[in-house]
Order: C-alpha cells, then structure tokens, then sequence
C-alpha cells in the first residue's frame, strides 16, 4: 500500500514542481503576479509532499525487510520438511518439491468482476523440474484448490491419470473429447490446465496454513508434491503416509507462527 502511495505522491510532487517553476518562469517574465500567501502555500505543500514522501519511504523499507525475513524463515522450513521426508529413504530429495499459496483477489476486467484465487509466493524444489504450471488455482482446481475449499488436508495420486494420458494422447484431446472425462479426473482444470499438469507429478499433497490467533484464518496453502519418473506406480506412492502427513502438518504451523510474529 505504502509503496502505491509514495509512487503517487512524487508523481504529484514532480508536476507540482513543473508547475512552480513554470509560475516562477511566468512571474520573472512579467506575465503574472503571485500574492505572499500563495508563495506561503507553495512551501507549505512542498514540506507536506517531503515529509510524507519520506514517511512513506521508511514504511515500505520496513514492510520490504519484513516481507524477506518472512521469505527466508518459510524457505528454511519447506527445505527441513523435505529433509525430513527423504531421509524415510522411501523419498529422493531431488524429486520432491514444496510450494507456498496465498489467497489473491484478481479482477476480470472483461465484465468488472473480482475472483479469488491462489498465487504461489514461494517455491522450492531442489532439482528444479518439473517447471512451474503458471496456473492460478481457484477453488476446486487441482489439490491445491480442493484444499482450498474444503479447509483440510489433501492428497492426490496422478500415476494412474498419467498412465491413462500420455502426451500423444494429451496432444490430441479436444474440447469435445475433454468435457467426457469423468470430473474427478479433470479435478476443476481447463483442456490447457489440464495438459499442463497431467504428467508431471506422480502424487501431491496439499494442507492448509492457520492463523490460530482469528479464529482459525487460512493463511495459505503448502504442498509437497513428488515428480513423476519413468517406472512410477501406485505402489511406489509415500506422500500420504501417516509420517509425510504429519510432518507436513506440523510445518504448517511453524509457518503459520512465523507468519503471525512477523
């Protein structure tokens, strides 16, 4: 917020300048004369702009130190929470992954309306594949959406949906061929979300992150998800033991402490 206003405020600043300098220009030249309690007024909001400037400034400084700091504890929390999975030795550290997701407002402009839905702000996968989906989850999208929705601990298996559509077969879906899959199976995604994602995960596992302090207020979404290999089947699954799960838990909460502290 500060930051907008301080944008705004030298923006106004720099024409309230332009302006000064013109009447300057124009009062030097003989064309206008300027009473004393207007130069009084150009001074006054001149030393109004610089203070509020500054204030702002030391604002956003603050809110930028808090937002790293914020940054640097939940990267260190999802890097000890795959840590901790793979040292199972039924998970390789190098296949796992772990995002964070906010909920968002996005404004569609095409018809006035605001959406919500759920921006990543942070990401940390150690092999760094699969690349990011750039998809904006919404409610009921994906597991990320689904724990969105039902406020709870998620967990998907994609083994089967990637052996049912390997990428010739993606390739060559339609629109028409794509509303026939059951809805389980889209899981909330569009023909080009669905393309995006099918295939790049074996499993995935999303819980959500609590504000204990209002009432229990979702903060945000963490999932830990696992690459889809070649050779991966339903019984090389481990995302959702009773261990991934409440190590997963658990993690939400320290963040959502830190959160609460920051």
């Amino acid at each position: 917020m500060w930051g907008k206003v301080t944008f705004w405020l030298r923006l106004g600043a720099v024409v309230f300048v332009a302006l000064v300098g013109i009447g300057a220009f124009m009062r030097q030249a003989g064309y206008v004369s300027f009473h004393p309690v207007f130069e009084s007024w150009v001074w006054g909001v001149g030393l109004v702009v610089l203070a509020v400037d500054n204030a702002g400034t030391l604002a956003v400084r603050g809110v930028h130190a808090q937002r790293l700091k914020r940054e640097k504890d939940i990267e260190s929390a999802l890097m000890s929470m795959l840590i901790i999975l793979a040292k199972s030795k039924k998970l390789r550290f190098e296949e796992l992954g772990a995002s964070v997701y906010v909920p968002k407002r996005r404004r569609d402009w095409s018809n006035g309306k605001a959406h919500r839905h759920l921006k990543r702000i942070h990401r940390f996968r150690p092999a760094g594949f699969p690349p990011k989906s750039g998809i904006a989850w919404h409610s009921g999208a994906g597991t990320v959406g689904d724990c969105w929705r039902d406020k709870k601990t998620t967990y998907w298996d994609g083994t089967a949906i990637a052996r049912s559509y390997p990428s010739e077969k993606l390739a060559n879906l339609t629109d028409e061929s794509f509303n026939k899959i059951s809805t389980r199976t889209r899981q909330g995604f569009s023909l080009e979300q669905f393309r995006n994602v099918t295939g790049k995960y074996c499993e995935i596992i999303a819980s959500p992150i609590w504000d204990e302090s209002k009432d229990r207020t979702l903060l945000a979404v963490l999932t830990v998800d696992r690459a889809l290999t070649e050779g991966d089947d339903n019984r090389m699954l481990h995302l959702n033991s009773a261990m991934t799960r409440e190590t997963v838990q658990s993690v939400c909460r320290v963040i959502g402490t830190q959160w609460r502290q920051s």
